[in-house]
């Protein structure tokens, strides 16, 4: 085949499909150029998750009469001139192609007033060309239709995602958005309904409590320049965190900035998490909204063209600062101290009479595993399955165990015919939990709780969009749901393992765990392994004689009883040959 070079058309619809690849791509590009002219609000407005038609809406300074046909242009930008520039980059967009790349997928409609104009100017823009345009009375801003994306691309549209699962990226986009300029009012309606309203007041936290909740936002630690030296001129970290307790099941909630804007780096992610080491349990995800200042001569954003992916001069640098800055706010606030060394702290809890938080009395010891222990810790955060130490042992299962107590209300302690031991009730209750769910999807015997009354339950789009794309996971669990209105859903079962569970915080968790990148292949144990964290018996609940003998007897028959799903130890045995020797019997 001969070499040939492609034909203008050709070669931009390849570019423009590097840039634009989804209805909510369109909508980050258009957001961008908002918030570069100055816009206080922005109105974000979709028909079918964009597929059909969306339009961005704001009252920045809009755009010259005799520049509109020209912004449409491939590379025309006002905010590169000379190389040079590409160094000192802080506006959100400065590539040149957003504009051209939405009008050569699409048909573009934009109406615009110049701030002093006295009109503004429409204008229509079909693959690539300019149509129309003509003087129109409008205020000063712009406003940008896009219909029929992909129209002219069948190849890129046919792998478009569902309305409403476009619908729920577009969704978190604009959350995103709004967390990064909290003095932006961000108005986002979807099929005529409104999905999100800030107040553009500055407040971070204003933004948070709008999309989490008013108790979470409440409760979140703020990250500021109190720990650093006041004469510090270097990158700086600010933002919100939320509490160890408010971890999730994936690490959707973690939302990184970089002088503002929004991008995506696993270093600065995993420096995040980094931060709430030995204070979260393992394999799950703080919330985040972090925002790193930085000298744009230090970061490149030109990496790619979505410009989410960025480069730092110093990545080594960026992950301690991100941790340094940030581990000290949580153990300030937090009321658990990380595990260092070779100390335990052994823990009196006590439930806080709201049922949120477990304040902590916390005292350290020494502690000495037992040679023979089955279970050998790893790291100071981490407990892994010693598959060897069982084969060695040859104890595959556990045996039959006489249950003795309870200790600080957190662990079973048992009698068994080789030694004492120590039952992590969570873990366990998870490791019960978890087999549970996992067998009842993949066998689909519904073992499910019917509730005395539908439970109703608001759905973002996001969250919504999950639930269509994955019926069939919610049927085979037992946790039936129905759609009663737009974004209402009415929760009629769970399954009967979790039937003690908050109907309404047992979906979330499947929700989360559905998504959740985690080291389960299936998505039954995808689901189950969220489920079953936040619906086991919790550390610091009071159990009888009899709750405790139920959770043996049930952990007794386990496939792998050792460890819970998360690969944390369920049990320590101590051997009758160690306490022989700790109480000098044996020397």
């Amino acid at each position: 085949m001969d070499i040939k070079v492609l034909s203008t058309e050709v070669s931009s619809l390849i570019a423009a499909g590097e840039v634009i690849e989804s209805p909510s791509s369109v909508v980050k590009e258009l957001i961008e150029n908002s918030i570069d002219a100055g816009s206080s609000r922005i109105i974000i407005n979709t028909t079918e998750g964009g597929i059909r038609a969306l339009s961005v809406s704001d009252d920045g300074r809009g755009i010259p009469s005799d520049q509109v046909s020209i912004a449409f242009k491939r590379y025309a930008t006002s905010k590169v001139s000379v190389v040079g520039d590409l160094d000192r980059i802080n506006t959100l967009g400065f590539r040149g192609e957003a504009l051209f790349s939405i009008a050569a997928v699409s048909n573009v409609k934009v109406t615009t007033k110049f701030t002093g104009d006295d009109f503004g100017t429409e204008a229509e823009i079909r693959d690539g060309n300019n149509i129309r345009q003509s003087p129109i009375g409008v205020p000063t801003g712009t406003t940008i239709k896009v219909e029929d994306l992909f129209s002219n691309f069948p190849a890129r549209r046919k792998f478009l995602r569902s309305a409403v699962a476009e619908k729920g990226r577009v969704h978190k986009l604009v959350q995103k958005y709004a967390l990064s300029n909290p003095s932006v009012s961000f108005n986002l309606v979807q099929d005529g309904k409104d999905q999100l309203l800030t107040g553009g007041k500055g407040s971070v936290r204003e933004v948070v409590s709008s999309i989490y909740g008013h108790r979470i936002a409440s409760e979140m630690i703020e990250i500021d320049r109190s720990n650093l030296d006041p004469i510090w001129e270097g990158p700086v970290v600010t933002g919100l965190v939320g509490l160890p307790s408010h971890y999730r099941s994936n690490r959707s909630h973690i939302i990184l900035f970089v002088n503002g804007r929004l991008v995506t780096d696993k270093a600065m992610s995993y420096a995040l998490e980094q931060s709430y080491r030995g204070l979260m349990p393992v394999r799950k995800f703080p919330i985040g909204i972090i925002n790193l200042n930085i000298d744009p001569q230090e970061v490149d954003v030109n990496v790619h063209p979505t410009k989410s992916e960025i480069k730092f001069e110093n990545p080594g640098e960026i992950f301690s600062l991100i941790e340094r800055t940030i581990r000290p706010f949580l153990l300030e606030t937090s009321p658990v101290k990380a595990v260092r060394n070779n100390t335990f702290t052994t823990r009196e809890e006590i439930v806080d009479p709201s049922g949120f938080w477990l304040r902590t009395l916390e005292h350290t010891n020494k502690l000495r595993l037992p040679k023979d222990a089955e279970f050998e810790k790893k790291s100071d955060s981490h407990y892994e399955y010693d598959e060897k130490a069982l084969e060695t042992s040859g104890v595959r299962s556990v045996p039959v165990l006489r249950v003795l107590g309870q200790i600080a209300r957190t662990y079973v302690l048992c009698e068994g015919v080789d030694g004492l031991y120590i039952i992590d009730q969570h873990a366990a209750d998870e490791r019960v939990v978890f087999e549970k769910l996992v067998n009842m999807a993949r066998q689909k015997t519904q073992e499910i709780q019917i509730l005395m009354e539908p439970v109703p339950v608001v759905m973002d789009s996001h969250q919504m969009s999950v639930i269509e794309e994955n019926a069939e996971i919610f049927n085979s669990l037992g946790l039936n749901i129905d759609q009663i209105g737009p974004e209402t859903y009415s929760i009629r079962s769970v399954p009967a393992v979790l039937s003690k569970a908050d109907p309404v915080e047992a979906l979330n968790n499947v929700l989360d765990g559905i998504s959740e990148k985690t080291h389960y292949e299936s998505w039954e144990e995808k689901a189950a392994y969220s489920a079953a964290c936040h619906s086991a018996i919790r550390a610091g609940q009071v159990l009888s004689i009899n709750e405790m003998e139920q959770l043996i007897r049930q952990l007794e028959t386990s496939i792998n009883p050792h460890t819970c799903p998360h690969g944390r130890p369920t049990m320590i045995r101590l051997s009758q040959g160690y306490l022989e020797k700790e109480f000098l019997r044996k020397i």
